[in-house]
């Protein structure tokens, strides 16, 4: 879902049922072609994605016929740099779908919009694997024709992370109609035009696939310079530049690119086919050298935290200002002991004691002495504490709140999530007590419960005392374990809005299966 895109109730298509077996649980984005869901396959039990494209896309008979062709083709290449397409067809009113495999992660082109420029290895090491997809694709008799950061999907997999998979396969057949019927000043429109090659602009219409090493060029040439290498305002004159132009030299932008790696670059920006790498193995054996070694850190990636900073990029305007509270929030004994469980056994020695002389010497004292799981205490210095040890761990992006979101989750409920489950509790039926869940261990603040259905809940979080980041990182955390102690697999939470962030309220959005 697009950082900029309130959360939605009302979507008629949640709770629904796509082909007699995948049932809508949110709305994950949409497009000018396509809205994707998350869904649960209930024959296998798991989450899939479901891109449903409109239904006048399928107006012709022969694009309709084309594109169930390459997606059933993509289908069969099994790779682990493409996404996995399980199902395709067309719904009754006309709309043709694809059930893909859920990845869990973001975009390139989120990436982008998030950092700008990449370091140069990691850079080439996600466009080695866009070309390592891509030479099974093409093997396959495939030529995506729309490749752009928007289809290049980064999660964690194996332990390693930017790890890539490639999506949209077939569609670009359905952008092509569209281009044979829709007239610009040029005479044609494309889907992506930034990321087009000379040829299609010129109407080729052919499966070249050197279109794809072109736009392989393109992105890379994005993620070095964080800049696009054309661009212009009105589509004739981007056209123009693309078709006329040269792009800059990326020394413009960054002066750690290697003279190798920037002919490498512009040749695969040639504007004629011919000049540039003759297939996707010729691309990648050029460019491997280049490419820095799987990233296999710990810090996995967390949505959470990537809702998070996609939140903080907002526009100050759309954000609502939170509303003053109070002076402070009491929070349960029960809950700040894990809390302080949790960062003597996360942290080394000198980071614990660092983290502490950080502290004003009352609140110092307050969060040294033992606690009492029945009394309460006040937020803030525990708060506190846990944001200087963030910064003196050195973890980004709040992973480490992260972290103590789970961690309290298992030591407050643990042993008796486990044995209700083990009583016939349902994911259901606790996400509908998670009202009575936040009053147990927050003296402030209501937890009211939107929205549940199968697989899918919905929960704000209203009138805090002095919202923190901190704390909304750990309650999204904090839901995601308990609700996978309860029995819940695949259990995926996003975070919506965020008070600390200037909305109103906490807004989490949780799918499981």
């Amino acid at each position: 879902m697009s950082p900029h895109e309130p959360y939605r109730r009302d979507d008629p298509r949640i709770g629904t049922i796509v082909a007699g077996n995948y049932r809508i649980a949110r709305l994950l984005g949409r497009g000018g072609m396509a809205r994707v869901y998350k869904a649960e396959d209930l024959t296998r039990g798991r989450i899939v994605a479901v891109k449903i494209l409109h239904a006048e896309l399928a107006a012709d008979a022969v694009t309709l016929t084309r594109f169930q062709q390459e997606a059933r083709t993509a289908a069969q290449i099994g790779h682990a740099h493409v996404v996995e397409v399980l199902a395709v067809g067309v719904e009754p009113g006309g709309a043709p779908f694809l059930v893909i495999e859920y990845v869990r992660g973001r975009s390139l082109a989120e990436l982008l919009h998030a950092e700008g420029q990449l370091g140069v290895g990691r850079a080439c090491r996600i466009a080695c694997q866009v070309l390592e997809g891509l030479l099974a694709v093409h093997a396959s008799g495939v030529v995506h024709r729309d490749l752009k950061p928007e289809n290049v999907l980064l999660t964690t997999q194996d332990g390693v992370r930017d790890f890539v998979k490639l999506c949209d396969f077939g569609i670009a057949t359905f952008a092509e109609a569209q281009q044979r019927s829709e007239l610009t000043p040029t005479g044609r429109t494309m889907a992506s035009p930034h990321y087009a090659s000379p040829e299609q602009l010129a109407g080729a219409r052919g499966r070249d696939a050197r279109v794809d090493l072109y736009a392989v060029g393109v992105i890379l040439f994005e993620m070095l310079a964080g800049e696009k290498p054309f661009d212009a305002p009105a589509l004739t004159d981007l056209f123009t530049k693309i078709l006329e132009e040269q792009q800059p030299p990326l020394r413009v932008f960054r002066r750690d690119v290697p003279d190798a790696l920037e002919r490498l670059v512009a040749r695969a920006l040639a504007k004629a086919p011919e000049q540039r790498h003759g297939s996707a193995a010729e691309l990648l054996a050029a460019l491997q050298p280049f490419a820095a070694p799987p990233d296999t850190s710990h810090e996995a990636t967390d949505t959470i935290t990537a809702d998070l900073r996609d939140l903080s990029l907002r526009p100050r305007s759309e954000a609502c200002p939170a509303e003053d509270v109070g002076v402070g929030y009491q929070v349960a004994g029960v809950l700040v002991h894990s809390l302080m469980a949790f960062l003597r056994a996360r942290l080394a020695a000198d980071v614990m004691h660092a983290a502490l002389a950080a502290l004003t010497l009352d609140d110092r004292a307050l969060v040294s002495e033992p606690i009492a799981l029945d009394a309460w205490y006040p937020g803030r210095p525990f708060a506190e504490l846990l944001d200087a040890a963030e910064r003196l761990a050195g973890t980004s992006d709040r992973r480490l709140a992260a972290e103590a979101g789970r961690d309290i989750a298992r030591r407050m409920l643990g042993e008796r999530l486990a044995r209700a489950a083990g009583e016939g509790l349902t994911p259901e039926q606790f996400f509908s007590q998670l009202s009575l869940v936040w009053r147990s261990a927050h003296a402030s603040g209501e937890a009211r419960v939107a929205r549940i259905t199968r697989g899918h809940g919905l929960v704000e979080i209203v009138g805090q005392a002095q919202p923190r980041v901190a704390r909304t990182v750990a309650a999204a955390s904090f839901l995601e374990e308990a609700l996978r102690l309860v029995g819940a697999k695949s259990v995926d939470v996003r975070l919506s809005r965020a008070e600390a962030l200037g909305d109103d309220r906490d807004v989490f959005e949780a799918t499981w299966s």
